[in-house]
């Protein structure tokens, strides 16, 4: 059996999350945020997304929790995620 890459088991736990029912008709706006969400995830260090899109994103590292999956640091536009966001940019390395 052939091992996945990363980025296919990302956007697969993100895809079980996002679209669980797949009778619901989506929408581009649907396609939008998973995108916004799928991408940056596996390539950057840091993602802020909106209140729903985080937790489906939060649902998505849970579910690859014991794969030990690298993911980037999301933070939500909601509460004070965007200040948190800023304060995590400023941070040195």
């Amino acid at each position: 059996m052939a091992r996945t890459t990363r980025t296919r088991a990302i956007v697969r736990a993100l895809a079980e999350t996002f679209f669980p029912d797949l009778r619901r008709i989506i929408k581009p706006n649907d396609a939008i945020d998973f995108l916004h969400a799928a991408i940056p995830s596996v390539y950057c260090d840091m993602v802020l997304l909106d209140g729903a899109t985080w937790d489906y994103l939060e649902r998505a590292r849970k579910k690859l929790s014991k794969a030990s999956i690298r993911m980037a640091t999301a933070f939500s536009g909601k509460r004070d995620g965007v200040n948190l966001f800023l304060n995590h940019l400023e941070k040195p390395n």
